[in-house]
C-alpha cells in the first residue's frame, strides 16, 4: 500500500533511520498488462452487454 509505505518511509527517516519497506509482490506494470491480457480474452469480452464489437 503507497499511503503506509510513505509515511513509514517518513517517519523513519524523521528519526534518522534507513527506510525498510516491505518487498512488493506484483509491480504495478506486472499487474497492469496482466489486466490488459485478461480484459481482451473472448470469454471476457462476451461477458460484455453489448457482445464482443
Amino acid at each position: 500500500m503507497l499511503l503506509p509505505d510513505l509515511r513509514a518511509a517518513w517517519e523513519a527517516a524523521a528519526a534518522g533511520r534507513r527506510p525498510a519497506l516491505e518487498p512488493v509482490g506484483t509491480s504495478l506494470r506486472a499487474w497492469s498488462h496482466r489486466l490488459t491480457d485478461l480484459a481482451q480474452q473472448h470469454d471476457r469480452i462476451a461477458e460484455l452487454p453489448c457482445g464482443p464489437a
